[in-house]
């Protein structure tokens, strides 16, 4: 990771179950090795290094296996937290955010309508994580962050947070948050964050 600024770990297939000892669900999906392998050693660099790193959907699961915690393999609930609309930016369901974590002071709200595009979620939090935001009906961890570094956050939600958490961020730019209110939009939109990191780099 020489001469990298951030660390985004992005979506996709499920995290292998046997980096947490446990055999496969019949609904997990095949696992990819190599990329569990090839992200595993990114983690500790960036965490080495002490770089910002930002993780979405399976990258929050993959952080969490990573640092010795486990998922959910199918959550019973999993139907609430898959958009399955023609348009997949609408809300899924609403969070609520842990007062006094990271996330917190970026939402600047006790409370975010979210989108959501998962079937798996932590059960147990791994080494140095503690939980920022949970399903407001049934509880499912949607944000973990990792104390002791500068800025280390992971969400399993993606689009319809940018809307909610947009205003925030505009409004506090004359007094700017713990982490610059352009992060917040990274938080929320897949396909902004190229250009998040282009923005905080220049």
């Amino acid at each position: 990771m020489s001469g990298c600024f951030g660390l985004l770990l992005t979506g996709g297939s499920d995290v292998n179950p046997a980096q947490y000892a446990e055999p496969a669900a019949p609904e997990t999906q095949p696992p990819d090795d190599a990329r569990d392998a090839a992200e595993s050693a990114l983690i500790d660099e960036a965490l080495a290094r002490d770089v910002p790193l930002l993780a979405i959907c399976r990258g929050m699961q993959m952080l969490n296996v990573h640092l010795g915690g486990s998922l959910i393999q199918h959550l019973p609930t999993a139907v609430r937290h898959v958009r399955r609309t023609p348009d997949k930016g609408l809300s899924a369901h609403q969070v609520v955010i842990e007062s006094g974590t990271l996330l917190a002071s970026i939402a600047a709200r006790p409370t975010c309508e979210v989108n959501s595009r998962h079937h798996q979620a932590v059960k147990h939090l791994g080494s140095g994580l503690r939980v920022c935001a949970r399903d407001s009906d049934d509880g499912v961890i949607e944000a973990i962050e990792l104390s002791g570094r500068r800025y280390v956050l992971a969400v399993q939600c993606t689009r319809k947070i940018r809307s909610t958490i947009q205003n925030s961020a505009d409004s506090s730019r004359a007094s700017p948050t713990p982490f610059d209110p352009q992060v917040v939009r990274v938080c929320a939109v897949t396909q902004d964050l190229f250009a998040f990191w282009s923005s905080i780099l220049s």
